[in-house]
């Protein structure tokens, strides 16, 4: 849930840097498998926030920020395996360099160094980059930190995820098994040790658990409502659609009535949106973050904010995130059935349903038409019948 980790920005102007970065990584960056689940995109986007957290405390200047951000993105790009694999930094740190060449994006060689000795001992990393330092110190922008302070910084971002390590003992995060995950002895500048409790917050609020928590151990499964993409840019802006203003008031009449929990999904672009592959197949700039066409229809948008309910940011037109965290619940005996409604029902609402009906195929997964539309009516036909094959109920 990207946007809900983006709260954990320490300030308004943090959080745009965290939403700009985080949806970068969603839409741009492709990392290797083979670090598993642990060491994917959740830790790149946590580490990012937290990195985020140490500069505000330490007081690091904007460009500095941007370092560790960027850092952030790429650093676990490039594992081998899930375990130590001293190199991937070094790897990560190639495939930066190789990004910004081809594609753009602004270079930094602190990023480099920060980057490529964050797999190795302090004392191995601070002695290579110090030597780098004292041969570039013009690379050293006037009033930044120095690279090694950004390295320290990095890594205990980097650390104080660790505390992900103790979901697969235990998932109460004030446990004592989170000593086992988090070491805070290991932690470098006292800004981090305040965090530790940001960073199980923060962990939980990423892997879903917020809303199955908060039901209690002895509460039954609920139903679920997704309510897929119905924002501006799909209403009544770039992408609107007659057939989606049609649409929308039975759409908000289904969310105010819904008896269960209720989560959002919201498409998210960059600046880069015409370098990627939908842009190319689909040359209209839409929900570019940050913008109005981006943000959710007024009336659901003032129904997410007074109930805080769970977003989930998406470059893509199927939420991997969103299905996970539903198999969580699941998991745990928390959901009885999965609805989804919104647009377009032919792209985002067909790609999300077979999602989950594909990893659970035994809950009942069903569709509202009425409360759904295509790109054309006879896409919307389409995309109905397609769901109906696959056992997905269309009401």
């Amino acid at each position: 849930m990207l946007q809900q980790i983006a709260d954990f920005a320490p300030n308004a102007v943090e959080r745009e840097r965290a939403l700009k970065w985080l949806t970068f990584i969603e839409s741009h960056i492709e990392g290797w498998p083979f670090g598993g689940e642990n060491h994917l995109k959740a830790h790149w986007c946590r580490t990012l926030l937290l990195a985020l957290n140490i500069a505000d405390g330490e007081g690091f200047c904007e460009a500095d920020r941007e370092v560790l951000a960027a850092a952030a993105a790429f650093h676990d790009t490039r594992r081998k395996n899930a375990w130590p694999d001293q190199g991937h930094g070094a790897r990560g740190a190639l495939y930066y360099e190789e990004f910004c060449r081809e594609r753009g994006l602004a270079f930094d060689p602190r990023v480099v160094q920060v980057m490529a000795w964050h797999d190795c001992d302090d004392s191995d990393g601070i002695e290579a980059i110090r030597a780098w330092e004292e041969t570039h110190p013009e690379l050293r922008p006037e009033g930044c930190a120095s690279a090694v302070e950004l390295y320290l910084a990095f890594k205990d971002a980097d650390g104080l995820d660790r505390v992900r390590l103790a979901l697969n003992v235990e998932m109460d995060v004030n446990s004592e098994y989170w000593r086992f995950a988090l070491d805070p002895n290991y932690l470098r500048l006292e800004t981090s040790k305040n965090l530790i409790p940001l960073a199980k917050e923060l962990l939980a609020a990423s892997q879903g658990l917020g809303a199955a928590r908060a039901q209690g151990d002895d509460a039954p499964p609920q139903p679920f409502l997704v309510v897929v993409d119905v924002q501006n840019d799909f209403v009544t802006d770039a992408l609107g659609t007659a057939e989606a203003q049609a649409a929308l008031p039975a759409m908000v009449k289904k969310v105010r009535e819904f008896d269960g929990q209720v989560v959002f999904t919201k498409d998210t672009h960059d600046d880069r949106y015409m370098e990627t592959q939908e842009g190319k197949n689909l040359p209209v700039p839409h929900c570019l973050v940050g913008t109005r066409g981006w943000e959710l229809v007024d009336e659901l948008d003032a129904f997410q904010r007074e109930h805080n309910l769970p977003v989930y940011l998406k470059g893509t037109f199927g939420s991997t995130d969103l299905m996970r965290d539903i198999v969580t619940a699941y998991a745990r005996g928390k959901v009885a059935s999965v609805e989804f409604i919104g647009l377009c029902t032919d792209i985002c609402v067909i790609s999300n349903a077979m999602l989950v009906k594909a990893a659970l195929p035994q809950l009942a997964v069903s569709v509202d038409a009425a409360c759904c539309a295509g790109v054309t009516p006879a896409l919307h036909d389409a995309a109905l019948a397609a769901m109906a094959s696959c056992q997905i109920a269309v009401k």
